[in-house]
């Protein structure tokens, strides 16, 4: 679910991962704590740069690496899988986030954690 070291996108890969925990989880974070101010927009980017980025990534491929789905997809649609209303308003973005949702693995998981889980 990665390209390998030595693989010339492995540094994009690993760029895709650092972007992740150095700006899309905080920027979710604060979106969804209401918490707008121009000083956390310029340390960590704005939702509006945030879904550019991904759209950006996505206009002429069906995932973030390519043609490839990898383990940067799994992480970076999770959070709009899990909370929606974070989800950009791009139809470029919402099919990656379908697509990825419709991996056999996730479904099998998701089918999964439906039978296993315990009701609290």
């Amino acid at each position: 679910m990665a390209p390998v070291a030595g693989d010339p996108q492995r540094g994009r890969y690993l760029s895709w991962l650092a972007w992740y925990a150095g700006v899309v989880e905080p920027v979710l974070i604060m979106q969804a704590a209401g918490i707008s101010h121009p000083f956390v927009d310029f340390t960590f980017r704005s939702p509006a740069e945030l879904a550019a980025r991904l759209e950006t990534a996505l206009k002429d491929n069906p995932y973030l690496m390519g043609e490839r789905y990898t383990a940067v997809d799994l992480l970076l649609h999770s959070p709009f899988a899990w909370y929606p209303a974070a989800t950009p308003e791009s139809d470029v973005v919402k099919a990656w986030i379908e697509r990825c949702g419709e991996r056999p693995s996730l479904q099998w998981t998701a089918d999964y954690d439906a039978r296993t889980v315990v009701a609290a």
